[in-house]
C-alpha cells in the first residue's frame, strides 16, 4: 500500500509538471502567433508596395538609430529569413504541445488506475462537447495557418525569381523553399499525429502497393499503354489527313 501510495504521489506530480510544461508551450504558441502574423503581413506589404515599404523602413532606421538607407534587397532578405526562423519556433511549439497531451492522456489512464478514480480533465472531459469556436482554433493552428504561409511564400518565389540579380535569385528562394518544405512537413507531422501513423505509412507504402498492383496486373497495363500509343498515333494520321 505505501508503494501503490508513492506510486500515486510520483505520478500526480509528473502530472502536475506536465500540465505546466503544456502551458508554457501554449504562451510561447500564442507569442510566436502575433510575431509570425505581423511578419507574414509585412512580407506581404513589401511584395505588394515594395517602394513605399522600404522608404518607410529606412526613414524609421534613420530616425530611430541614425542609420544610412539600406538596400531593399537586404530589407527583403532580413524579413525572409526571419518568416524562416519564426516558422521553425512556430512549428516547434505546436508539435511539442500536440506530442504533450496525448503523452497527458496516458498518465491520465494510469492515475485512474492506480487511484481507482476517474482522472480525465485533458482527455475525456475535455473532448466532451467540444466547442465550436476551439475546433476552429484548432484548424487555425493546425492547418490554415500552414497553408496561408505557403500560399504567400508560393507567391512571393514567382515574385522573386522575375529579378534580375542571380544571386538575390538564389538567396531569396532558399529561404522561400525552405519555408514551404518546412510547413508542408509541419502538416504531415499534424496529421501523422493525428492519424498515429508515420511517414513511411504516407509515402511509402502507397508507393510499394501501386509497385505490387503494377506487378499483378502488368499485362493489363501494357495492353492499355499499345492501345493509347496505337490511338494516338490513329489520330494524329487522321488529323493530318483531313486537315
Amino acid at each position: 500500500m505505501p508503494d501503490e501510495q508513492n506510486t500515486l504521489n510520483l505520478y500526480y506530480d509528473h502530472y502536475k509538471d506536465t500540465q505546466e510544461m503544456i502551458r508554457s508551450y501554449i504562451a510561447k504558441r500564442d507569442k510566436y502567433t502575433i510575431i509570425l502574423l505581423c511578419v507574414v503581413a509585412v512580407i506581404s506589404y513589401v511584395t505588394i508596395d515594395s517602394a513605399t515599404c522600404s522608404q518607410i523602413i529606412n526613414e524609421i532606421l534613420n530616425h530611430q538609430f541614425g542609420l544610412s538607407a539600406i538596400s531593399f534587397r537586404v530589407i527583403n532578405a532580413i524579413f525572409l529569413a526571419v518568416l524562416l526562423f519564426v516558422v521553425l519556433q512556430y512549428y516547434q511549439v505546436c508539435l511539442n504541445i500536440e506530442k504533450s497531451y496525448r503523452y497527458i492522456h496516458n498518465v491520465e489512464n494510469t492515475l485512474s488506475e492506480i487511484s481507482q478514480m476517474n482522472i480525465d480533465r485533458e482527455s475525456k472531459s475535455y473532448l466532451n462537447n467540444y466547442p465550436k469556436t476551439q475546433w476552429l482554433a484548432h484548424r487555425f493552428y493546425t492547418y490554415i495557418l500552414p497553408i496561408i504561409i505557403i500560399a504567400i511564400s508560393i507567391y512571393k518565389l514567382v515574385v522573386e525569381l522575375q529579378r534580375d540579380n542571380i544571386a538575390i535569385k538564389i538567396v531569396d528562394g532558399v529561404l522561400i523553399c525552405a519555408t514551404i518544405i518546412c510547413s508542408f512537413a509541419y502538416v504531415i507531422d499534424r496529421i501523422c499525429l493525428q492519424k498515429a501513423i508515420t511517414w513511411v505509412d504516407i509515402f511509402v507504402v502507397p508507393f510499394r502497393n501501386m509497385v505490387i498492383w503494377l506487378k499483378n496486373h502488368m499485362r493489363c497495363v501494357i495492353c492499355f499503354a499499345v492501345f493509347i500509343v496505337l490511338s494516338s498515333v490513329v489520330i494524329y494520321f487522321a488529323i493530318r489527313r483531313f486537315v
